[in-house]
């Protein structure tokens, strides 16, 4: 089933999450506090506003999200090409990439919903006859959201959700206090490309405990301390409207954007151009092996 608009799940705790097919993706994120209900993403009209103005926002990225050097990669002594979006790279796997593609529904109930796609091999760039799942479930205060992906000859995936968040009543994030418990992050070149090398969790990359961005701006992967569900792998808190969320995953990195520091957002994946990094957690995905991970956001107030 193909729904023509919006699916909104609800928790018994009151939160109202509203999303839409083209993307698998979240346009609405209603938390219910006790001065009233406040919106905690990017929101638009409708869904070409996002379409227009932010793509990427909210939805479901893949089947390789963030970017990929010079768009191109080796496979089992294939090269494989890819649409070259962002300068001489290819970022969120290009415009045939998951989130534009319109995601059929296999289940819904009260708190729950299944997006499902299909990707021809090689529709994208990418290899194998791919089908992808994404599974929104929302528990009292927990959304789970479970990427999955099958194929039929080794290929590469690495998903994520991309939702802008803002935790505040205005439009920046001077009252935020950012935390991530990691081991450094990646190195970047002046395209955005990882180098290979780490940088150490120390000065302006040193966030172990809640602190506010001042001047700093951030697009970089960092490297999760405790990759699995039950340890905190990051969070935001914003002491105007007394709310935190906090994010647990068994991915190994994180994409901290703030871009112009009006939203910011925490999306959990493997590392951009792994396919090109041999020394970076593999992001393999074969007949016998499947893509399985899972991101939680936890809100707290």
């Amino acid at each position: 089933m193909t729904p023509s608009g919006a699916i909104e799940l609800t928790s018994l705790s009151g939160i109202r999450l509203k999303l839409h097919p083209i993307g698998a993706r979240i346009i609405s994120f209603i938390i219910p506090l006790p001065l009233g209900d406040k919106q905690i993403v990017q929101t638009f009209p409708n869904i070409n506003g996002f379409i227009e103005n932010s793509r990427y926002g909210g939805a479901t990225v893949g089947p390789y999200a963030n970017r990929i050097a010079g768009a191109s990669f080796p496979l089992n002594g294939i090269h494989y090409n890819l649409e070259k979006t962002e300068g001489n790279n290819s970022l969120h796997s290009g415009p045939k990439g998951l989130h534009l593609a319109t995601w059929s529904v296999i289940n819904q109930s009260m708190n729950e919903v299944i997006f499902e796609t299909k990707t021809d091999h090689l529709a994208d760039g990418f290899p194998g006859n791919r089908t992808f799942r994404c599974t929104y479930t929302l528990n009292e205060d927990d959304l789970s959201i479970q990427f999955y992906g099958t194929t039929d000859q080794d290929t590469y995936m690495s998903m994520t959700n991309h939702s802008y968040f803002n935790l505040d009543h205005q439009a920046n994030l001077d009252n935020h206090f950012f935390m991530i418990d990691s081991k450094g992050a990646l190195e970047l070149n002046d395209e955005n490309i990882p180098t290979g090398s780490i940088i150490s969790p120390i000065g302006d990359f040193n966030m172990s405990i809640f602190q506010r961005l001042k001047n700093r701006v951030f697009d970089h992967n960092f490297i999760l301390s405790n990759p699995n569900l039950m340890d905190l792998a990051a969070a935001a808190y914003c002491p105007t409207t007394d709310l935190t969320l906090e994010v647990f995953t068994n991915q190994p990195g994180m994409q901290f954007f703030t871009g112009k520091k009006q939203f910011f957002a925490f999306e959990t994946q493997h590392f951009p151009d792994s396919p090109n990094h041999n020394t970076f957690p593999s992001t393999l995905v074969t007949e016998q092996e499947p893509y399985e991970y899972e991101c939680i956001y936890r809100l707290n107030y």
